[in-house]
């Protein structure tokens, strides 16, 4: 599934094959990489993409992480696939119906 995501927007890391401590946390999307077979990086180092995936640079809203190089960092690749996307309205329906009704 392929979502319509642009920069700034926020989400949740569902999958990864390497930054494991980075699954279940929120994340900003800051920049769309592409899907290249190698994409390299500003911050040095490249992505092997091989399966010419959709690639976001993100960036950790809760803290850092240790990449596989064993640098502590808060921003890194990440394959789209990997991202769901949190926008929208998340409020559970027993909540919202409760506040839709009137006071007595």
């Amino acid at each position: 599934m392929r979502h319509q995501f642009k920069a700034g927007d926020l989400a949740l890391i569902v999958g990864t094959l390497t930054a494991y401590e980075t699954l279940g946390r929120t994340v900003e999307l800051i920049e769309y990489l592409g899907d290249d077979r190698v994409i390299f990086l500003e911050a040095g180092g490249w992505v092997d993409n091989v399966e010419e995936n959709r690639i976001w640079l993100v960036r950790l809203t809760d803290g850092q992480y240790t990449d596989k190089r064993g640098v502590t960092t808060s921003e890194g690749p990440c394959r789209e696939q990997f991202l769901m996307p949190l926008r929208g309205d998340f409020e559970p329906e027993q909540q919202k119906a409760k506040e839709a009704e009137p006071c007595a």
